[in-house]
């Protein structure tokens, strides 16, 4: 609300005796206004938070190998890359599905959904590896999620959920930017009381998604 200002005068007619007395008037006095009192100084814009520190990468185990499909593998098909140049490049092969894989020592496997017409923005990876070793490959893809670009923030941990004959163990990241959004999901495969679906190997999908925003 707006406040107007006013500015009361007060005139006073002072008449002292008879007409043939001389009226006596004081002399004014001059009153210096008031100092100006100095605008309030804006507070300083807070110092932006720093960004956080990256966790450390992975230099051993499968989740050297799903990293480095995520980065030679699944970002450049989501950009059109050509599947078998992309996966030639990657020390990866293509299967008469079109899925591009890598076999690993003792019976683990990473396999390759390239994005498709219905889902030109998701490129989707199953990871075979050695039982136990769940932890270690979400603790790699957090890992990768902090040192993207523009960091993935950490959205969903470990939540379960009921899946056919058992249950699915959920992690997600995510990062909503100016210009693309970025999504990350992990999902390990257990049997209803959360134990290895296999003695010797358990099962887990990773999707990328890079979509405009």
């Amino acid at each position: 609300m707006k406040l107007g200002s006013s500015l009361a005068v007060l005139a006073v007619l002072v008449s002292a005796g008879p007409v043939f007395a001389q009226a006596q008037t004081a002399a004014p006095t001059d009153t210096p206004p008031p100092a100006a009192t100095p605008a309030p100084t804006p507070d300083a814009a807070p110092a932006p938070a720093p960004a956080p520190t990256p966790l450390p990468l992975p230099t051993t185990g499968e989740a050297v190998q799903v990293l480095s499909a995520l980065d030679n593998v699944c970002i450049p098909l989501i950009n059109h890359g050509e599947v078998r140049a992309t996966a030639r490049a990657a020390g990866m092969r293509v299967n008469s599905d079109g899925q591009v894989y890598l076999s690993l020592p003792g019976g683990d496997k990473i396999t390759v959904s390239p994005p498709s017409a219905a889902n030109p923005t998701n490129c989707g990876m199953s990871v075979i590896y050695d039982t136990g070793g769940g932890d270690a490959l979400r603790d790699g893809l957090a890992a990768w999620a902090s040192h993207r670009p523009t960091a993935l923030a950490a959205d969903k941990a470990a939540a379960s959920g009921p899946e056919d004959g058992g249950v699915s163990i959920i992690s997600t990241w995510v990062n909503y930017g100016a210009t693309t959004t970025e999504g990350l999901i992990y999902i390990q495969h257990k049997k209803a009381d959360g134990s290895p679906l296999n003695a010797t190997h358990e099962q887990a999908d990773v999707t990328l998604s890079i979509r405009p925003s």
